[in-house]
């Protein structure tokens, strides 16, 4: 996890809200634009309470 401020380097395994570990995409003005899947949708929700 990481805290404010802080970011993940270009190619940086990352462990997803779906368990999946991808590497991370270079950092670019777009790259928080990056494609969810449904299963991380769905423990997004979960976590923060949203039932629907």
């Amino acid at each position: 996890m990481l805290h404010h401020g802080q970011c993940h380097r270009d190619g940086e395994l990352i462990d997803t809200l779906c368990e999946q570990t991808v590497p991370a995409a270079e950092r670019t003005e777009l790259s928080w634009l990056w494609p969810t899947c449904a299963d991380c949708l769905r423990a997004a929700k979960r976590l923060n309470g949203i039932t629907s």
